[in-house]
């Protein structure tokens, strides 16, 4: 595996009284986790790699694997 990104995905149009935020993890390194992740999200999101940083437990339990992008939810 070539490394693990959070990306936090913001749309500064709010959906409804809120902005809409999201978590993305990225198996990919952060160079190219920013453009995996947004080719996922509709126009008009943002996103910026978070400071966050997975634990060896949340990284077996998401069971990634190389390339792999998908939003986290909570």
């Amino acid at each position: 595996m070539t490394g693990y990104a959070l990306v936090d995905v913001v749309n500064d149009r709010p959906i409804g009284c809120t902005v809409a935020n999201q978590l993305w993890v990225a198996a990919l390194p952060p160079s190219d986790a920013l453009y995996a992740v947004l080719s996922k999200v509709p126009p008009g999101w943002a996103a910026s790699l978070s400071s966050d940083l997975l634990t060896l437990e949340q990284v077996d339990a998401l069971k990634l694997r190389a390339g792999d992008v998908r939003e986290l939810a909570f």
